[in-house]
């Protein structure tokens, strides 16, 4: 659906003063019914403008619902990491820490606590924070969507349609 509804999507950036980075992730944990790995999705803005998006089936299969939501998790702070470093040379500064959203209060528990892992990300580049699920601008690419729900996330997602004239 979400192909149909943006076969001209446009993504405007205006002349803005700043353009903070900010991030959405979730995961669902054992959506592929074949082979039973997660899909993770994530998708970051620059300022209110969709800059990187993805989606993709897990290489492995995961225990619970958290190691999935981590993992996730650390596949979108990999990608900040290099987009901070790309705006770095670029001369963008202030962008850090970027905002990173996330729909799991577990995973955000174990991000924050240091002991879990020997990366100082949270810290240093990212502060990640909940968000509600009808908030969650990343379902479009993780779970099934009914009509309205489609509609909402392309909305959150900053695309307009290209104007054809």
């Amino acid at each position: 659906m979400i192909l149909h509804d943006t076969k001209f999507p446009a993504v405007t950036f205006n002349n803005q003063p700043a353009f903070p980075l900010k991030a959405y992730r979730d995961s669902d944990w054992a959506a592929c019914l074949i082979t039973y790995r997660p899909v993770s999705g994530y998708f970051i803005l620059l300022g209110d403008k969709p800059i990187s998006w993805k989606s993709k089936k897990q290489v492995t299969i995961s225990l619970s619902s958290v190691e999935a939501e981590y993992r996730s998790t650390r596949q979108v702070c990999a990608k900040l990491a290099w987009l901070t470093r790309f705006f770095h040379e670029l001369k963008v500064s202030n962008l850090t820490p970027v905002p990173l959203k996330c729909d799991n209060q577990a995973t955000i528990h174990i991000a924050r606590n240091l002991i879990f892992h020997g990366q100082k990300l949270q810290n240093e580049l990212i502060t990640l924070s909940h968000v509600s699920s009808q908030d969650q601008y990343v379902d479009v690419f993780t779970k099934s969507l009914n009509e309205s729900q489609n509609a909402q996330a392309i909305s959150n997602q900053g695309l307009q349609p290209y104007p054809l004239a």
